[in-house]
């Protein structure tokens, strides 16, 4: 009796599971539901950059000014690097090199651009509240050397381009 409650419990366990890790380690849904995945938004605009790297700078407070975050580790960045053919993917490292560029030990997701509100919306999966596929969306810098994240009228995080060196190996983007 006993081993049957317990084998029960361990089958509903398993089977509210929202996701699983894949063969890179990486926790990916088990239901990939995005909605941004094949719809086509307009041009991507040119000043876009993505040849290179977009680094987590900083965020607007509640008063509105620009903080720089160190984050808890201070080593640790966050970047994220879109594709031109609408495929963005994101990771966390101490210490960029041209290993981290592999998209298969990162959080992908898609994006698309919206010329009337000259938004790039960023759909991605999280973990939060038990797994969800949210969608972010960005102002792009005039030059295109920053990302905001927007939120109706409030800017929230910002990322500023880093220029990655040309001859990092260029990875081929298969999802």
């Amino acid at each position: 009796m006993v081993k049957s409650i317990i084998i029960l419990v361990l089958f509903i366990f398993i089977s509210c599971s929202t996701g699983h890790l894949d063969e890179y380690g990486i926790y990916v849904p088990n239901r990939l539901n995005y909605k941004l995945k094949d719809k086509i938004g307009d041009e991507i605009p040119k000043r876009l950059d993505t040849s290179n790297l977009y680094k987590y700078y900083g965020y607007y407070n509640e008063r509105g000014l620009l903080v720089k975050d160190t984050l808890d580790n201070k080593d640790w960045s966050i970047y994220k690097k879109f594709i031109s053919n609408g495929r963005v993917y994101g990771f966390g490292t101490n210490s960029l090199n041209e290993n981290n560029l592999n998209p298969n030990y990162a959080n992908k997701g898609y994006y698309i651009f919206d010329k009337n509100n000259n938004i790039i919306k960023h759909e991605v999966y999280t973990n939060g509240n038990g797994g969800q596929f949210v969608i972010i969306k960005y102002r792009l810098g005039k030059k295109g050397d920053t990302l905001t994240s927007i939120e109706g009228k409030k800017n929230y995080s910002v990322y500023i381009k880093e220029k990655i060196p040309n001859e990092w190996k260029k990875y081929k983007i298969d999802w």
